[in-house]
């Protein structure tokens, strides 16, 4: 066996280029009438033979002007254009890794159910092996009584990487929003308001509060119900939304620190501090309607939850259209660069596929263009 070096360069932009050296292995396989090459890709100090610039990459070359020595019962005549083609490539490294492939928003989401069904499908097969096992070693061969296995319905989400800093105030995304069919997710609201307070014991406080408990809120208090919180007589786990009235956000700095950090405080952007007790109904409604939080976080990533798998591929391209769009218009004042730079589609147990942006962008073409009608306005 033997071998030559040859090596080629590749304009990346006009004041820098690249070196590549190729080693091209010429081997015999056990039948003489074929023959393989081993393409090995790497880089060295020493060039032996140099192709002049990209442009020559692409012309039949001669062995014998290569110095190319080889046995004779191997004919090697020329090196063809089509392995220079697939030799001369990017170089690839942890710091310069291949790019990921980009999808069709609609292609990438039916490939994240389909891992969502393949999922379930396992987890079903492993519950029933646990159930024949379990039937099995018990003396009377009866069922367990178990009952029917519970699948997980995962999660959809998106993760759009902007270019924002939100070290910079006139650079933060934050709201609330309604997607057109909700997120899939039962909230549990807790109601700080001041018709609750043990002092008054009017007809209109209390048919406040028991309108309020019938609409599904989990707690409605006053006073009463912050010293429970602050004493840990109420666990915050009981609930995960809080709205609260103007005149009670006052009093809510003795928990400030307990909801805070756990996103809980009311916030006049999320719409869940309201000017008057009469606002309380439809806000707390628009809360279990399956209202969608959404801020960027500290490395200029805003990740949400955009619906389930049983919600199926339109109605959770609806919902994603929805809050992209939303987004968009949210759009601070002080970004000056691109805004969205990337957007990945995931599901709670599967991996992150990355999609194309003109087709999740509102200010594009392209935005939510099935594939054939994506070519015709390509051409």
């Amino acid at each position: 066996n033997k071998s030559i070096m040859i090596s080629t360069y590749q304009h990346i932009n006009p004041s820098q280029t690249t070196n590549k050296s190729i080693m091209i292995s010429i081997a015999s396989s056990s039948c003489r009438s074929k023959s393989r090459l081993l393409l090995h890709l790497g880089r060295y100090n020493h060039i032996h033979r140099s192709i002049s610039h990209s442009s020559s990459a692409t012309q039949t070359i001669p062995a014998v002007s290569l110095g190319l020595y080889t046995q004779p019962d191997i004919p090697v005549y020329s090196i063809g254009s089509t392995i220079l083609a697939n030799v001369n490539r990017n170089y690839v490294s942890r710091a310069h890794p291949k790019p990921k492939p980009t999808f069709h928003i609609k292609h990438a989401l039916q490939m994240v159910l389909e891992g969502c069904e393949e999922r379930r499908v396992v987890r079903q097969e492993r519950w029933d092996n646990y159930i024949s096992r379990m039937i099995d070693k018990s003396e009377d061969k009866a069922d367990p009584g178990l009952g029917d296995y519970r699948n997980v319905d995962e999660n959809v989400e998106i993760v759009i990487h902007t270019g924002l800093d939100p070290r910079k105030p006139n650079q933060l995304v934050r709201g609330s929003t309604v997607l057109p069919h909700g997120t899939g997710k039962l909230n549990k609201v807790c109601v700080f308001t001041s018709a609750a307070s043990p002092g008054k014991n009017d007809d209109d406080s209390t048919a406040m509060v028991e309108q309020l408990t019938k609409m599904g809120a989990s707690f409605v208090g006053a006073e009463p119900l912050i010293d429970d919180i602050k004493n840990g007589n109420v666990s915050l786990s009981e609930f995960d939304r809080t709205i609260a009235s103007q005149d009670m956000v006052p009093k809510l700095g003795q928990i400030a620190r307990i909801l805070g950090p756990r996103g809980l405080m009311p916030n006049v952007k999320l719409g869940t501090v309201v000017p008057d007790t009469s606002n309380l109904p439809a806000a707390v409604k628009r809360q279990l309607s399956g209202v969608l939080n959404y801020r960027v976080d500290k490395t200029g990533n805003v990740h949400v939850v955009v619906g389930k798998w049983s919600f199926g591929s339109e109605k959770l391209l609806e919902n994603i259209a929805a809050f992209m769009n939303v987004m968009q218009d949210n759009k601070p004042e002080g970004n000056k660069g691109k805004y969205m730079k990337q957007v990945y589609i995931t599901a709670l147990q599967g991996k992150g596929i990355k999609i194309d942006l003109k087709t999740v962008d509102p200010g594009s073409a392209f935005f939510m263009v099935d594939g054939d009608n994506e070519d015709k306005l390509s051409a």
